[in-house]
């Protein structure tokens, strides 16, 4: 009483087992050559592997093993298997490492031949829009989309009054360099704060166009209301460059585009009223700025 006792006896630990003693090593006989190292064992031929079959048991059935990943024939073709691993691999160059994986499978190669073909006919087909989606095919046959703005043209003229020189010169069949060259010659595209007031001859306007004296009233004879408000005002850029587009092409003779020098120079000089006046060549200037806006006869 009053002394502690283990519930658990205490477990003794187990005896170290004896190991049976080799026998002793054989002596090689006399004049012979002794040989180092461990016997080799004697090598028996492996039995060959059972096939693996399906088990006839209803009861308990044993699934097939799949050959290949993902239960696919490791020597199944994929084009996007052949491209993945070709460029996961190193040491080699993507289309050199595609080729090498393509070679060999004349169905593969082909494929990949029409799919080649198909993308070069789609990026080598030309675009069937028209440039700035408003210039058209002149009377000319010539195609307007041919002749874009020269990187001096988008500099030197403001973007609001390029698009309208495109947008009339479409619309009135008259050439749009033309009509631009005139506005860079008449207030430098709206630039010329002197545009905005009737001067002494009674011009007005970006285009100076005619409201009265001696420019005559060429306003109320071919204004026309380039942004739809109802009203032509020659100070406004829209209505501006719709009235001298028209008078150019109805009242001054002007060719469409593809017309000859010598036509060309002529309505600028109508439109002016003079090829020179007060030692200005008018005419000269307004070509000279049109074949620096990409016009050629």
């Amino acid at each position: 009483r009053g002394e502690y006792r283990n519930p658990r006896p205490r477990r003794r630990p187990p005896a170290p087992t004896r190991s049976a003693p080799a026998p002793p090593a054989e002596q090689p006989e006399p004049g012979s050559r002794r040989v180092t190292g461990s016997p080799v064992a004697p090598q028996h031929p492996a039995a060959p592997a059972a096939p693996q079959t399906a088990s006839t048991d209803p009861e308990n059935p044993e699934p097939v093993p799949r050959s290949g990943r993902r239960g696919r024939d490791p020597d199944h073709w994929s084009p996007v298997r052949v491209f993945a691993r070709a460029r996961t691999r190193k040491g080699k160059r993507p289309l050199r490492r595609a080729w090498t994986a393509l070679r060999g499978r004349p169905h593969a190669l082909l494929a990949a031949g029409a799919i080649s073909l198909l993308l070069l006919v789609g990026l080598s087909a030309p675009s069937q829009a028209p440039l700035h989606g408003f210039l058209p095919d002149s009377p000319s046959g010539e195609s307007a989309a041919a002749v874009p703005p020269t990187a001096f043209a988008r500099r030197e003229i403001p973007p609001l009054y390029l698009s309208l020189y495109l947008r009339f010169g479409e619309e009135m069949s008259v050439d749009w360099r033309i009509l631009a060259a005139i506005g860079w010659t008449e207030s430098n595209h709206g630039r010329d704060p002197a545009s905005r007031v009737v001067n002494s001859s009674g011009c007005l306007g970006p285009m100076q166009l005619g409201v009265g004296g001696a420019c005559g009233d060429f306003v109320s004879a071919w204004g026309t209301d380039g942004n739809g408000d109802g009203n032509v005002d020659p100070n406004n850029p829209a209505d501006a460059i719709a009235t001298a587009a028209r008078g150019l092409r109805q009242g001054k003779g002007a060719p469409g585009l593809g017309g000859s020098w010598e036509e060309h120079h002529n309505s600028a000089c109508r439109y002016y009223g003079a090829c020179s006046a007060d030692g200005i060549d008018y005419a000269e200037r307004v070509m000279g700025r049109a074949v620096q806006y990409g016009f050629s006869a």
